[in-house]
């Protein structure tokens, strides 16, 4: 008895629960609504990760037998970090997730079901900005024709060249700010399943 309440007062340890943290605090917004569980499982990855209870959803710190010292502790944390996630999802996913045994469990069965649905769209994102690219090469290959062979050498030529050169270049760097922001989102989802 003693050992388990070692660890239950030492900030170090996994089994610490601060006495402000409750089976209803809310630890990230918002709430999981399936068609964000990238966000939404990075968002909770960090919050566990600061109050040291990820190893509880990434298989770290896996069931006691039952004779150690910390099986209850582990119990009371377990069913903490449960209470956590159930809370940061919405009723109808709770719904589903309420009978699990193990936060691990809870996690393991949310990143099945729903991390595809993320891999799906992040295709058709690659999907399409394969598409802007290669729209992107065309419109350069004409605006560079043009450049190199302007037929007429008067000023009204000159303006609207230049007009649609300015405007080509605003397309053109709204094209690289979509590929950054969706490269970003590649990596972070490649990232969050090669923990």
């Amino acid at each position: 008895m003693v050992r388990n309440q070692q660890a239950s007062q030492d900030i170090e340890s996994h089994f610490y629960v601060h006495p402000s943290e409750g089976p209803h605090s809310e630890l990230i917004s918002p709430k999981f609504n399936g068609s964000n569980y990238l966000t939404w499982s990075r968002s909770m990855q960090h919050a566990l990760r600061a109050k040291n209870k990820l190893p509880f959803i990434n298989g770290a710190l896996p069931v006691p037998d039952d004779d150690d010292f910390n099986k209850t502790v582990w119990e009371r944390c377990n069913h903490l970090v449960q209470s956590w996630l159930i809370a940061s999802v919405s009723d109808s996913i709770a719904q589903n997730i309420v009978f699990h045994d193990t936060a691990f469990d809870v996690w393991q069965d949310l990143k099945e079901r729903f991390s595809k649905v993320d891999r799906i769209r992040i295709a058709k994102l690659c999907w399409r900005n394969v598409i802007l690219i290669v729209l992107f090469q065309s419109a350069l290959s004409q605006q560079n024709s043009l450049l190199l062979a302007p037929s007429q050498n008067n000023i009204h030529f000159s303006i609207c060249f230049l007009s649609k050169y300015i405007f080509f270049l605003n397309i053109c760097l709204e094209v690289i700010v979509i590929l950054r922001n969706q490269c970003r989102v590649f990596f972070l989802y490649y990232y969050s399943f090669n923990y």
